[in-house]
C-alpha cells in the first residue's frame, strides 16, 4: 500500500493509493474525513464470493490507508473511530492509552476502571444467567427470580429487563486521552522502533505488583516539550500534575455491554453521568466475556494490554499494512473485526490465540 500526495490545502488533500494488487485509485480526503473518488468508484456488490469480498475488504483499506495518510501528512481529523464505516480508530491515541494503562499500579487501575473490572469479574460466571449444557443447570426453563438475582447481584450493568437467561457477550469502555496529537505522533514512532509496548508487557508479567514512581510526571513533561516542524514547544508540564496516569487517560463515557440471548443481542449502559464530547473520545476498550475469572486486578490489566495491543494491529490490517513487529499478537481486538476474521477468506484468524499467521501477507507501512 503506497501513497502519492498531489496537492494540498488547509480544507482537503488529494493523492493517489496504489493498493497492493497495483490498483491505483485517485481520491481526495477532506479535512473532516469525507472521501471523493476519482477513479475505480464503484463499490464492489454485496455478494457472498470471495472475489466480490475480497474487492470489497480491498476498496475499504484503499479508503482507511488514504484517511490515515491525510491525518498523518495535514493533521486532518478525517478517522471516525469504531463506525461501521472506518471501524479502526487512531494508532497514535491507542498506542498511548496502551503505554499509560499499562504503567499504572493495580490499584490505579481498579479504581479507574472499577466498573468494568467489575463486569468483567461478575460476567465471567455465566452459569446461571446463560445456563450452559455441561454445568448442571436446568437449561430447558428459565431460572426463578430469586436465583437470576442472585447470579446478577454484583453486576454494575443488569441484564435487561425480561432478557434472562442472557449472555454477557461483550464490555465496551471508551476512553479519553489526554495527550496533543503533535507529542501523540512522535510517541507511537518511538514505541514501534523499541517495540516498547511489548517490553512493557513482559515487564507487567515478570513484576505485577510494580511501582509507577514518578514516570507519569516525567512522561507529560517529555510529552510537554516535543518540537513538532519546528515549532516551539507545547507548553511545559509541572511534574506535580500527574503521579498515577489518570489525568492522561481516563474513562469518560458510560460503561456499555452487550447481552446476547437465542441469537438477540440487546445493549445497556452503566447509569452514570461521566460523558465527553464525541471527538474527544478515540480509544474504546472491548473486552469479551470469557467463563475462565481473573484471580488478581493484576491480571486484569494485562488483558486491557493485551486487548488494546490487539486493535493496534487491526487498524494497520485494516489499512492493508502489516502491523509493524511489537503488534504482531494474537487474540480479540476489534469487535468488528473480531467477526470478520471469523467469517471472512480473506483474512487470517488473527483473533485466535492458536492460530499460526503468517505475519508477511500484507506489505510493511510506508514512512508516513
Amino acid at each position: 500500500m503506497q501513497a502519492t500526495i498531489q496537492s494540498r490545502t488547509d480544507r482537503r488533500v488529494d493523492l493517489t493509493v496504489t493498493d497492493n494488487d497495483g490498483i491505483e485509485q485517485s481520491l481526495t480526503v477532506t479535512r473532516e474525513g469525507e472521501l471523493e473518488y476519482h477513479s475505480s468508484d464503484e463499490i464492489p456488490p454485496p455478494t457472498g464470493d470471495d472475489r466480490a469480498v475480497a474487492a470489497r475488504t480491498q476498496h475499504a483499506q484503499r479508503s482507511r490507508f488514504a484517511k490515515y495518510v491525510a491525518f498523518r501528512a495535514c493533521g486532518f481529523d478525517t478517522i471516525d473511530p469504531y463506525s461501521t464505516t472506518d471501524r479502526i480508530t487512531y494508532p497514535e491515541h491507542l498506542a498511548a492509552a496502551t503505554l499509560v494503562l499499562g504503567a499504572m499500579t493495580p490499584e490505579t487501575v481498579a479504581s479507574t476502571f472499577e466498573t468494568a473490572y467489575r463486569q468483567r469479574v461478575a460476567g465471567a460466571d455465566r452459569r446461571v444467567l446463560s445456563p450452559d449444557s455441561d454445568s448442571g443447570v436446568d437449561t430447558d426453563s428459565a431460572p426463578d427470580a430469586d436465583t437470576a438475582a442472585s447470579a446478577a447481584d454484583g453486576l454494575p450493568v443488569d441484564p435487561p429487563t425480561g432478557f434472562a437467561p442472557s449472555t454477557c457477550r461483550l464490555i465496551e469502555q471508551d476512553i479519553a486521552v489526554d495527550i496533543e496529537d503533535a507529542a501523540l505522533r512522535p510517541l507511537l514512532d518511538i514505541l514501534i522502533e523499541l517495540e516498547g509496548l511489548g517490553a512493557l508487557r513482559k515487564s507487567m508479567a515478570a513484576l505485577p505488583e510494580r511501582r509507577s514512581g514518578d514516570c507519569f510526571a516525567r512522561l507529560a513533561s517529555a510529552l510537554s516539550q516535543v518540537p513538532v516542524d519546528g515549532s516551539p514547544p507545547l507548553p511545559t508540564v509541572d511534574a506535580t500534575t500527574d503521579r498515577d496516569g489518570t489525568t492522561l487517560v481516563f474513562p469518560c463515557r458510560p460503561l456499555r455491554v452487550e447481552w446476547v440471548r437465542d441469537g438477540c443481542t440487546r445493549v445497556e449502559y452503566e447509569q452514570s453521568s461521566e460523558s465527553v464530547a464525541d471527538d474527544e473520545s478515540s480509544v474504546r476498550l472491548q473486552l469479551p466475556v470469557e467463563e475462565t475469572p481473573f484471580e488478581s486486578v493484576a491480571a486484569f490489566q494485562r488483558a486491557l494490554v493485551d486487548q488494546l495491543r490487539c486493535q493496534l494491529r487491526d487498524c494497520y490490517l485494516g489499512m492493508g499494512v502489516a502491523p509493524p513487529r511489537d503488534f504482531r499478537v494474537r487474540g480479540p481486538g476489534i469487535d468488528s473485526f473480531t467477526a470478520v476474521y471469523e467469517q471472512d477468506a480473506f483474512y487470517q484468524r488473527y483473533h485466535d490465540p492458536d492460530a499460526v499467521i503468517d505475519w508477511m501477507r500484507f506489505p510493511p507501512l510506508p514512512s508516513l
